[in-house]
């Protein structure tokens, strides 16, 4: 089994509103990476863009990766264009990059990380973005804190409405 694989792909565009531009794996790719990784979770690299973490999503049979408008446009692609892909195996913890702030936060409170970890990876994965996003590091370090304060105060469980105004005071606040 391989531990990289490339191929040509094709951007596409869904007719629906869940998901829009995307490129198929090929079927025999698909279903070795999903024998090898059950969960799917690549490193991905598309012509000239810097590679990203990402799921290979399987929809009636077939695989494909979504490409966001932001990764579109900074590598020039429009619908039907060809693109060179370069998958790897995803070996990280959590699927992303864990962002360093998030790391300094658990270091000072390690109740607030066994929290994190008893989330479901989908969940882990969204909180590691909302922080990860955030170009500035001072806009990292408050959405890590809100969300360390969320999950403590919430006892590990995660409520997506109280933590966005969670976010929204640390916002205000001076570090």
């Amino acid at each position: 089994m391989a531990s990289s694989y490339q191929f040509l792909a094709t951007v596409k565009k869904f007719e629906n509103k869940l998901w829009e531009y995307h490129f198929s794996v090929p079927e025999e790719v698909g279903q070795e990476i999903s024998k090898v990784h059950p969960n799917r979770r690549i490193i991905c690299k598309v012509n000239n863009l810097p590679a990203w973490h990402a799921p290979i999503l399987l929809e009636n049979g077939n695989y494909f990766i979504l490409l966001n408008q932001e990764r579109r446009s900074k590598a020039g692609l429009l619908k039907g264009d060809s693109c060179e892909v370069s998958l790897e195996l995803d070996h990280s913890e959590f699927g992303f990059d864990l962002p360093k702030e998030l790391e300094m936060v658990w270091a000072e409170n390690p109740l607030t990380e066994q929290y994190f970890k008893n989330l479901t990876p989908g969940k882990q994965r969204n909180l590691i973005y909302i922080v990860d996003k955030v170009k500035s590091t001072d806009s990292r370090m408050k959405k890590a804190l809100a969300i360390a304060y969320h999950l403590e105060e919430e006892k590990g469980e995660l409520d997506f409405k109280k933590l966005n105004e969670t976010i929204k005071l640390f916002n205000k606040k001076a570090l």
